[in-house]
């Protein structure tokens, strides 16, 4: 990645989740990025990173944060320079079909839909979209059943 920085995932001995960290170049010193432990003693309720993706430009990291054992990710955005979170974190981003436009400044995700009362909860991945997001502004549907009706999309289609 830009700046010749590395992003990996590392679970050090005794410890139960793995941390993101990074590093720039092979011989440089480990930053750790995300700590699911700390999430975990601060909240009383394991966490996990499941999936993570950086800007072009290295200015963001994007990750998947998800609690209790579920694969149920909330979407989190980093300003790496600060290492503080940027906007609201976004629910039901489980899947890593995150990607940063080219000029860095925006992103796309595929969200699931929200659990709707006395509904099989297979349904939550049914009618799934494709959202845009500018770090720090609420998200925007871009494609999808509802984003796109006149596609014609099946309700499990995934884009």
């Amino acid at each position: 990645m830009p700046g010749d920085r590395i992003y990996y995932m590392k679970r050090g001995e005794g410890h139960n989740q793995y941390k993101l960290v990074m590093r720039q170049g092979l011989g440089g010193a480990e930053k750790v990025l995300v700590d699911p432990e700390a999430e975990a003693q601060r909240t009383g309720i394991p966490h996990a990173v499941n999936h993570f993706m950086p800007s072009w430009d290295g200015r963001w990291l994007a990750f998947g944060l998800s609690a209790g054992g579920s694969e149920d990710a909330w979407l989190v955005v980093m300003d790496l320079a600060s290492g503080k979170t940027v906007g609201s974190p976004i629910p039901r981003v489980h899947e890593d079909l995150v990607h940063w436009l080219p000029d860095s400044r925006s992103l796309t995700f595929n969200q699931l839909q929200p659990p709707q009362p006395g509904a099989p909860a297979t349904d939550a991945y049914k009618d799934s979209q494709v959202m845009w997001l500018r770090p720090g502004e609420p998200p925007k549907p871009v494609f999808g059943r509802a984003a796109t009706p006149g596609l014609g999309l099946e309700r499990l289609e995934v884009a």
